[in-house]
């Protein structure tokens, strides 16, 4: 698990490993993150609980994993307003 806890409101945090295995992910409020490289299959990566506002607040631009990149982010990244 890789959570808010952990990486709360990091706004120097520009990209981030994540190794295979993980099953659950947020960096809400790491205003500078662009990239998560991920170690395994775009598919192993779809497995892993995202929640909603997991991603709010950063800039999350491309999440690359063993097999290809994922440009076209699912996730809201934008604080409400």
């Amino acid at each position: 698990c890789l959570g808010w806890d952990l990486f709360r409101s990091c706004t120097a945090l520009e990209w981030v490993y994540v190794p295979r295995g993980i099953s659950y992910i947020g960096f809400n409020g790491c205003s500078s993150l662009r990239e998560i490289v991920y170690g395994g299959t775009m598919a192993e990566w779809w497995e892993i609980t995202v929640y909603d506002d997991d991603f709010h607040g950063t800039a999350l631009e491309r999440i690359t994993c063993t097999d290809g990149v994922i440009t076209d982010i699912p996730y809201e990244t934008k604080l409400p307003e």
